[in-house]
């Protein structure tokens, strides 16, 4: 359980430096701040590693449940 909150930790820093990347090319891109963009890129960044996240979860479930059988 603990490995699984160390991993999580791990992967929630990820999603604040993708967060901080997103608000930077933001400011960048347009004179004036542009926070949806930074919003909008912290959004699909925290939605791809929750994706991968959940197909390692289902990968190693499934695995572990043929193997069982």
């Amino acid at each position: 359980m603990q490995v699984y909150f160390r991993y999580r930790f791990k992967q929630y820093i990820l999603v604040a430096i993708a967060f901080l990347f997103g608000l930077l090319l933001a400011e960048m891109m347009v004179d004036e701040p542009d926070y949806p963009f930074g919003i909008f890129c912290f959004v699909v960044s925290f939605g791809v590693a929750e994706t991968l996240r959940y197909k390692k979860w289902a990968r190693k479930n499934r695995d572990s449940s043929s193997a069982s059988s």
